[in-house]
């Protein structure tokens, strides 16, 4: 199984930085457009 070397690093910065509770999934933000009118 190959996995992006940004999406692996991602992660793994993820996990030194505050354990294995990082790796959880967190919600998805909505993307917000500074110029649309909602």
């Amino acid at each position: 199984m190959e996995i992006n070397k940004t999406t692996f690093y991602i992660g793994y910065n993820a996990y030194l930085s505050d354990g294995y509770n990082s790796l959880a999934q967190k919600p998805i933000k909505k993307k917000q457009y500074w110029n649309q009118v909602p």
